[in-house]
């Protein structure tokens, strides 16, 4: 069957946006699902296989049990060309949280515009997908294709793009704990903006003990500047981990911020990704921060 090929100037468009050189992350599937808002809207990726992500756009329905549905496109590729999955479905409540129960389909034998005929237009049911959000940032796609080509699977998401003027609100959905930032690496905040300009990021120490994590990766060695500063007096220290082969490897700790509280890392680091924990100092603060990050040329 040769999958219709469409919409390639939103192919490029994404191939362009979607970081050369991601991390490997691994699939964490434990954390809570957030209920699904309209700030979820905007392109999702796979970190570890970049090249195919989702276009995700929340929306009303006066059908769907929550008063919420989702349309989602997943350009991806099938035997070498390009295809694109289009969903359309409900947010539901579930154990835990809510997600998105998504039928998809596949379309076929037609022509660009201006050859465009509506009725050469072939739909054909593709199967399934379910999209679940475990933060602002960061989501869940598991799939399963009636057509034996597609299969089935499981998909961590990281955000690429948010829509202009929207809001995503941490810490709703179900009875557990939500994190502004995940607690692991796999589940952390990924910093793709990380260069030369010094950019910043607000996090919350919710509780004594908690930890927000914050992942990066350098295409070239660089001298990294990571530190927390005002305008709050959150005390805060940090571990940077160099992450090899899905493991954590410390490099280094810091709770030395020289001009306020908080810490101030600088280190020349070879290209790889890495993460950094944030967490209060003697596991006894609580309370916003903010976390400052730039590269420097070695």
């Amino acid at each position: 069957m040769k999958i219709r090929k469409f919409l390639l100037i939103c192919t490029t468009i994404f191939l362009l946006l979607i970081p050369l050189a991601p991390p490997a992350f691994a699939v964490d599937t434990g954390t809570v699902n957030n209920l699904i808002q309209g700030g979820h809207s905007g392109s999702w990726y796979d970190v570890v296989q970049p090249g195919h992500g989702l276009f995700v756009e929340v929306i009303d329905s006066k059908d769907s049990p929550t008063g919420k549905g989702v349309v989602a496109a997943w350009f991806a590729f099938i035997n070498g060309e390009r295809t694109w999955v289009l969903g359309l479905g409900d947010v539901v409540p579930i154990d835990g949280g809510f997600r998105a129960e998504l039928d998809a389909y596949v379309y076929d034998g037609n022509d660009f515009p201006p050859y465009y005929d509506p009725d050469m237009t072939t739909q054909i049911s593709w199967g399934t997908l379910l999209l679940s959000f475990t933060g602002c940032d960061q989501a869940m796609l598991e799939w399963d294709s009636t057509l034996p080509e597609y299969g089935s699977g499981l998909l961590e998401l990281r955000r690429l793009t948010s829509i202009s003027s929207s809001t995503c609100i941490p810490d709703l959905g179900g009875e557990m704990k939500q994190d502004d930032h995940g607690d692991s690496w796999q589940s952390g905040t990924y910093l793709s903006d990380i260069g030369r300009i010094v950019k910043e990021v607000k996090g919350k120490l919710e509780e004594n003990g908690d930890v927000d994590v914050f992942v990066f990766t350098l295409t070239s060695r660089e001298t990294v500047k990571l530190f927390t500063s005002g305008p709050t007096d959150t005390d805060t220290l940090a571990k940077l981990f160099e992450i090899v082969d899905f493991e954590e490897d410390e490099i280094l700790e810091s709770d030395d911020n020289p001009v306020d509280e908080g810490f101030f890392i600088e280190k020349v680091l070879d290209p790889g990704t890495y993460s950094v924990h944030v967490s209060g100092k003697d596991d006894l603060e609580r309370g916003s921060y903010y976390l400052y990050y730039k590269t420097e040329a070695d």
